[in-house]
């Protein structure tokens, strides 16, 4: 039997349906019995993790890649959902053991995994990605002060309500300065 797999025995015999008089049997005739075996095996469901915990990644930004842990036969990766149970009803997107998303949609979306195994398919079990939207630059004004003299206007960024800022001292955005601030005080004179 499959590791984990439960069996029923059970017998089935062949008899003529109608009676017969004078037999000793009047029931019918029977023939010797026969024994059937129902196995019902179990495939477990295949255990999903992401490269980022959680799976939250930006527009734009290359996808986590989620894996079925600890898991035999074959595994099928689905981004509409296939079914509760039994064959998949939408097509596969990808079979292995790990699968990076191909989708770039902002908003939630569920991946899910379904492990094929000794004839049978698991129930599904899925993971959410979360693409989140790229805000929009700041808007920023420009000061100009006079050399030697101390700095006392801020620089100012403004953008979408509810929006957090962060100041940096570099183009590649190394060195941080300030962040979540509308505005940074700059030292320079």
């Amino acid at each position: 039997l499959v590791s984990g797999a439960k069996a029923y025995t059970y017998y089935v015999t062949e008899y003529n349906r109608e009676p017969l008089v004078g037999l000793t049997n009047p029931e019918g005739c029977e023939s010797q019995k026969v024994k059937v075996v129902l196995t019902i095996k179990e495939t477990g469901v295949p255990v999903i993790v992401s490269s980022k915990n959680p799976a939250v990644v930006c527009a734009e930004e290359t996808n986590p890649t989620f894996t079925a842990v600890a898991t035999t036969g074959q595994i099928s990766w689905y981004t509409e959902d296939p079914g509760t149970s039994g064959i998949p009803t939408t097509p596969q997107q990808a079979t292995g053991s790990s699968y990076v998303p191909q989708i770039t949609a902002v908003g939630e979306h569920t991946i899910w995994a379904i492990k094929y195994d000794n004839g049978c398919y698991s129930t599904r079990s899925s993971l959410n990605l979360t693409i989140r939207q790229i805000p929009t630059a700041p808007t920023t004004t420009s000061l100009a002060i006079c050399s030697g003299e101390p700095n006392t206007q801020s620089l100012k960024a403004s953008g979408e309500s509810n929006a957090y800022f962060n100041w940096y001292a570099d183009d590649a955005k190394e060195r941080r300065l300030v962040t979540n601030s509308e505005g940074w005080l700059s030292s320079e004179t």
